[in-house]
């Protein structure tokens, strides 16, 4: 698959989420193949949280080739008291799971250059 069909199919899954919080989703790919996907919840399950816990449960690990695709850069932190702050934040599950690229469409709309408060965007691939 390419990148483009790859955005497109997330995009498409995205539909079913029922999170009106924003709508994020995400896949892992491997050898050119979206191997699972994520969808984010309404409960505070961030799309990459639902992905990695989905590989977990499917015995499947996340291989120094794989790509991890996410239609938002994964997010940095979690709300202190918030409904997802004991699943902790996507870029460090991400890379604990031993995700090595991870490739997203947009940068995170909330994460804040707090010296100017204008939006900061980082890839890591």
């Amino acid at each position: 698959m390419t990148e483009q069909e790859i955005f497109e199919h997330l995009f498409t899954i995205a539909d079913q989420s029922d999170d009106t919080g924003g709508v994020v989703s995400s896949c892992l790919v491997r050898q050119g193949n979206i191997v699972a996907e994520g969808i984010s919840c309404n409960d505070g399950k961030h799309s990459e949280y639902v992905l990695l816990r989905q590989l977990e449960l499917s015995a499947i690990p996340v291989l120094p080739d794989d790509i991890i695709y996410t239609t938002v850069e994964p997010c940095g932190k979690r709300t202190l008291g918030g409904p997802g702050e004991h699943m902790g934040d996507c870029t460090t599950n991400l890379i604990q799971a031993g995700a090595r690229h991870v490739v997203y469409a947009a940068p995170d709309p909330v994460k804040l250059d707090t010296s100017s408060s204008k939006p900061v965007a980082r890839s890591v691939k």
